[in-house]
């Protein structure tokens, strides 16, 4: 039986998305405890990372990529109103910041 390339994307990349899924964020918004501001944080990073992909996958001239993709599956207006939906009663996506090293480790002078 041969494997669709949706199926060998989902078994290529199983691993990495449990531990997505086992991530503070992810486990805090399945919860319903992540805050509002982070969520909408994220979506914003999400309008970054779509832009790019679906604009580089409309103008794919592969003819694999263009089997697989199709304007259809775009996501990013479907973001972009989640965040005017957002902006528009007030919350704003709390800005990024890098994780803080621990300062256990000493350096020499």
């Amino acid at each position: 039986m041969r494997t669709t390339v949706v199926e060998r994307l989902r078994a290529g990349t199983r691993a990495s998305h449990e531990a997505l899924e086992a991530t503070a964020f992810s486990t805090s918004m399945s919860a319903g405890t992540l805050p509002l501001d982070r969520y909408v944080g994220q979506l914003d990073v999400y309008r970054a990372v779509l832009g790019a992909l679906e604009d580089e996958l409309s103008r794919a001239t592969d003819p694999f990529v263009r089997s697989v993709w199709s304007a259809d599956l775009a996501k990013l207006a479907l973001v972009e109103r989640d965040l005017r939906y957002f902006a528009d009663s007030g919350t704003v996506p709390r800005p990024w910041q890098p994780r803080r090293r621990s300062s256990s480790r000493r350096t020499s002078a």
